[in-house]
Parts: C-alpha cells; sequence; structure tokens
C-alpha cells in the first residue's frame, strides 16, 4: 500500500483575505475527487485543516490522478 501526504501550494489565495479558508476548500475538492477514485484519505489534525494522508494499493495509481486532475496547486509526497 503506497501512502502520501498531500499539502495545498502556500501561493494559493495569497491575495485574499480569507487565504485558510480558500486553501481549504481547495483541499476538500481534491479529496473529493481522489475519494472517488479509490483512495483512502484521511486528514492529519497535526497539520490542522491543510495536509490529508492518502493510501492507495498501485503506487502508480497518484501519477495517473495527477494526470486527469489540475494538480498545480498541490504537493504530494510519497512516504511509504
Amino acid at each position: 500500500m503506497a501512502t502520501w501526504h498531500v499539502t495545498v501550494d502556500s501561493s494559493v489565495g495569497a491575495d485574499r483575505v480569507f487565504q485558510l479558508t480558500v486553501q481549504c476548500l481547495y483541499l476538500k475538492t481534491v479529496s473529493s475527487q481522489l475519494i472517488a477514485e479509490g483512495f483512502s484519505v484521511s486528514p492529519m489534525p497535526e497539520q490542522h485543516s491543510l495536509s490529508l494522508t492518502v493510501h492507495h494499493p498501485s503506487e502508480s495509481a497518484l501519477t495517473l490522478f495527477r494526470l486527469r486532475h489540475d494538480c498545480e496547486d498541490f504537493h504530494f509526497v510519497q512516504i511509504s
């Protein structure tokens, strides 16, 4: 099982008063898309609401996901 940490780029919503809210909405959108494609998604409470841990049996699944969706505002780091 492959595991990744997903975070929102710090530049998202930088010119807005409610930057944290905008970043949370971005993360919620990508979370819904990941779940729809068979990923297990869980929040990372130690990182507040701007990080997710994502699991999938296939290591190539995230690469395929990134090719299908606009993910330039997110950072994906494989941890296992």
